[in-house]
């Protein structure tokens, strides 16, 4: 029962001591609520993380060695590119040298 849609002159004492209690019950109700939720909010905020917290966040997550353990070794690539190119331009010379003999 809403307190705007009852006449107050036209009832009882004890309606309206029924009614004013009703209206007291239900405002405590609402305020322990959001006590209930600003105390768990509260919570909430002064939770400090844990390394147990951090580790279950990355528990599904690549670290960097993960990714180094997959990139290539740039070093080793470049020095296999040097020594290939190095051997072919070495069998390009030996083949321009036959070719001058073939020639003369």
């Amino acid at each position: 029962m809403s307190i705007r849609n009852v006449d107050i002159a036209s009832i009882s004492r004890k309606e309206k001591q029924d009614l004013i209690d009703s209206k007291v019950y239900e405002f405590e109700e609402n305020m322990n609520e959001i006590e209930n939720t600003l105390n768990n909010m509260q919570e909430e905020i002064e939770h400090i993380p844990t390394q147990a917290d951090y580790n279950l966040l990355r528990n599904d997550k690549l670290s960097i060695a993960d990714i180094k353990d997959h990139l290539p070794n740039f070093d080793q690539i470049t020095l296999e590119i040097n020594k290939m190119v190095e051997s072919k331009m070495e069998h390009f010379k030996v083949y321009m040298e036959d070719f001058r003999i073939d020639t003369n």
